[in-house]
């Protein structure tokens, strides 16, 4: 009687503990809008490890300096390890930049081309509304770093302007990627506008143009990609912009073609990472231009089916991993994590360590953990007071829409 009284209340804990469980999952998924209607769950995911790998390259950088610990055992076996991961594995890192970024322009230019197929604009109306989308949560973070600024400056940073003019101090290093963003708005813009009575071929014809231009460019005008200021190897690298248009472009519009090509998908995953493998370890030719470029196409080219992966119809396990909803809200708060990583969360994460007086693996460990959680928590005040009001506009405005038509 004893042990059915106990299996009993046993279950009732479970069920109990579970019902909670599920109703905290349901106010996060609200809190951080991934409830909404036409998500791609998987997306967000991805935009979630985007940005911890973006997060694990510029903590890497405070390490070494900062700890001065070479003696420590421990230490270097743990720094052996982690600089292989940030400079020889596909999927962490490369030698000198971050994927995460080239990840996040693949994305970015798949969801871009996803919403301008579903609603109209005028060129002049979509950059208006990824200025709205984009200013308030980069304003407040650069209001609450740039007191030592000029007027001019924090103006010159606010607009994304910052990579035009190379003197200039750059208040929050993070956003120069944004300039070429905004560059390829407004490209973007233009092509949908220009192509909207044009057949499919011709449109796949320009596109295969607008991405390749650039890359000529880099190569027939002659630039230090080191420079500071705008550069053209920036410029043509991040063209996987268009990469991800594509993408969005042939999932959209040949569904014929799509449903053909999706179960060859993981195929192409491992063709694609063994690729990667091989050149990343075995080969690594010389950084000259011409390989250094080609080695970001192949790159981004694997991404792309990796992003492919994820919206196909059927399940796979890297579906279902990027489905995890931790991975989900970090990537609906990416925005604001990105922006507020390096000038607010790292700098935070230093100081706390700081405190400890011995020298350990340990300390390392605990300064990327509170340095994380430290910027997720900021990053989730900014998404919440910053962000989401945009959404909500934008939400009852298209009811508004709805309702008149």
């Amino acid at each position: 009687m004893f042990n059915l009284c106990t299996l009993q209340t046993v279950k009732r804990k479970i069920t109990h503990t579970a019902y909670y469980m599920n109703t905290v999952k349901k106010r996060l998924t609200h809190f951080f809008l991934l409830d909404r209607k036409g998500r791609f769950d998987a997306i967000d995911g991805l935009k979630g490890y985007a940005v911890i790998l973006v997060f694990l390259y510029h903590a890497a950088q405070y390490i070494e300096p900062f700890w001065g610990i070479h003696h420590n055992p421990y230490y270097l076996k743990g720094e052996k390890l982690f600089s292989f991961l940030l400079t020889r594995m596909p999927f962490i890192g490369t030698d000198g930049s971050c994927i995460g970024v080239d990840l996040f322009f693949i994305l970015s230019g798949f969801l871009i081309y996803f919403i301008l197929s579903k609603h109209t604009y005028t060129v002049l109306g979509f950059i208006k509304n990824r200025l709205q989308r984009l200013l308030p949560a980069h304003i407040v973070t650069l209001l609450a770093i740039s007191l030592p600024y000029s007027p001019l400056v924090i103006g010159v940073n606010a607009l994304f302007l910052q990579e035009f003019f190379p003197h200039v101090p750059k208040i929050n290093l993070v956003t120069w990627t944004i300039t070429y963003e905004f560059l390829f708005y407004i490209i973007l813009s233009l092509f949908v506008t220009i192509t909207k009575t044009w057949k499919r071929p011709t449109t796949w014809f320009l596109l295969l143009g607008i991405t390749m231009l650039p890359w000529i460019g880099r190569f027939v005008l002659p630039q230090d990609y080191e420079q500071n200021g705008f550069s053209l190897f920036y410029l043509a690298r991040f063209c996987v912009f268009f990469f991800g248009v594509a993408l969005s472009k042939f999932y959209l519009e040949e569904q014929h073609l799509w449903k053909k090509v999706e179960k060859y998908i993981p195929i192409l995953i491992i063709v694609s990472l063994g690729i990667l493998a091989y050149w990343k370890n075995i080969w690594q030719p010389s950084y000259y231009r011409s390989w250094k470029m080609l080695y970001y196409i192949v790159l981004d080219c694997t991404l792309v089916v990796i992003v492919a992966s994820v919206i196909t119809q059927s399940s796979n396990i890297l579906k279902k991993i990027c489905a995890f909803l931790p991975l989900r809200i970090l990537g609906s708060m990416s925005y604001s994590f990105y922006l507020v990583h390096v000038v607010i969360g790292i700098p935070i994460g230093l100081w706390v360590v700081q405190f400890i007086d011995y020298s350990s693996v340990l300390k390392i460990v605990l300064f990327l953990t509170s340095s994380f959680f430290i910027t997720a928590g900021i990053a989730t005040l900014v998404f919440h007071f910053f962000e989401k009001p945009y959404f909500a506009h934008k939400h009852t405005s298209s009811q508004k829409h709805s309702k008149n038509s």
